[in-house]
């Protein structure tokens, strides 16, 4: 039971306890009322209200405790949104540059690659042409070069491929994924807020 809730059943109680207690006085100064009888009313009467004041404060220590919870509710809501707000940061600064910047290196290195086949390549031709080598063993060279040379530029096209989707794709939706933690933690802290308001 709410603390609000607990005091306005133990106010009414008081009050009943109140007039039942002028009661019982009227009734014994009119001297209607036994003697013994108004002793055991006032002793009845007394209970009740140390009981009353024991459930008064016990509501009191409740909503204490709530208060305290509700406290600590907000404050870890608190701290995970600047968490989430601290990796949104981190991430845009550092994680994402690097990564972009670690493709761009391997796009560049397989470029490299490619280019130091293509001369190699361009070297064997012109020193079969000059050479009187069997035609046979000339064709497997140039062949397992021109090969290398193909596969070579399918994984440069795929990396340049991977590299446009690091940018516009990847990232993108590894922001949006941060940034919609950083929203639901938001509303969480706004949440409990508010009931640490109404509470």
């Amino acid at each position: 039971m709410r603390f609000l809730d607990r005091c306005s059943v133990l106010l009414f109680g008081f009050a009943a306890l109140g007039g039942c207690a002028a009661t019982g006085a009227d009734a014994v100064e009119s001297g209607e009322a036994e003697e013994g009888g108004d002793e055991k009313s006032l002793a009845s009467l007394e209970r009740a209200l140390a009981a009353a004041q024991a459930e008064l404060d016990q509501a009191g220590l409740d909503a204490e405790d709530e208060r305290r919870e509700l406290e600590e509710a907000v404050a870890a809501a608190k701290e995970e949104v600047d968490e989430a707000t601290k990796e949104v940061a981190e991430w845009s600064a550092t994680t994402a540059p690097i990564e972009l910047d670690k493709a761009k290196l391997e796009l560049q290195s397989s470029e490299m690659t490619l280019a130091e086949q293509q001369e190699e390549l361009a070297q064997l031709e012109l020193m079969y042409a000059e050479q009187d080598l069997a035609d046979k063993t000339r064709e497997l060279v140039l062949a397992r070069t021109k090969r290398r040379i193909e596969q070579s530029t399918l994984a440069l096209a795929l990396e340049r491929r991977e590299l446009d989707a690091l940018g516009a794709v990847t990232h993108s939706a590894k922001r949006r994924e941060l940034e919609a933690a950083v929203a639901a933690k938001s509303r969480a802290l706004a949440a409990a807020q508010r009931k640490a308001r109404v509470g």
